[in-house]
């Protein structure tokens, strides 16, 4: 379980939350954030992005929290999910809880699978099925991945993506 508070005190702060989650076999993750708009002109963004496979089961829980002084907020929250085998779920609660009357917020959230016409057409193009799988699936995260200011941390995080969403083993 993995549990983020933060507390937006300061007049003008901002926050990004970004996160990648993917699971196996029978794992269980379980993702729970909350951002607390205390302060007035504060923004945040939150864009988490879960895989799950074979058996396993991901909740993601996210709270974006406005308290009555918060006015002039910006707050977004993106949750997208992404089904690789029937028999795993994903289980998400995107939330937006407001006291104050002059915010802007937003938040949403999506289930899917990879689509079979994408597939079908990396394959037409020469990738095999796994391949053309492989390179869906690491698309799906790699947006939040290539974020990540530290470049050498981003192409060792892109690496590990890569090895850990082959499909090769199956």
């Amino acid at each position: 379980r993995h549990d983020l508070h933060v507390l937006m005190t300061e007049p003008g702060a901002h926050c990004e939350l970004n996160g990648v989650v993917v699971t196996k076999e029978k794992q269980h993750f379980d993702n729970h954030t909350n951002i607390e708009h205390i302060a007035s002109n504060c923004t945040s963004e939150e864009n988490y992005r879960c895989i799950a496979d074979d058996k396993s089961h991901i909740v993601f829980n996210g709270r974006i929290h406005i308290h009555k002084d918060a006015q002039k907020t910006l707050g977004e929250m993106n949750n997208r999910n992404l089904l690789l085998s029937n028999s795993a779920a994903i289980d998400t609660k995107p939330e937006l809880e407001i006291y104050a009357d002059d915010v802007k917020c937003a938040h949403g959230a999506t289930i899917g699978q990879l689509n079979e016409k994408e597939v079908y057409y990396l394959k037409t193009r020469g990738l095999s099925d796994d391949q053309a799988r492989q390179m869906l699936t690491l698309g799906f995260v790699l947006e939040l991945v290539r974020a990540v200011p530290i470049e050498d941390l981003a192409k060792r995080w892109e690496e590990s993506l890569s090895q850990l969403l082959s499909f090769q083993e199956k």
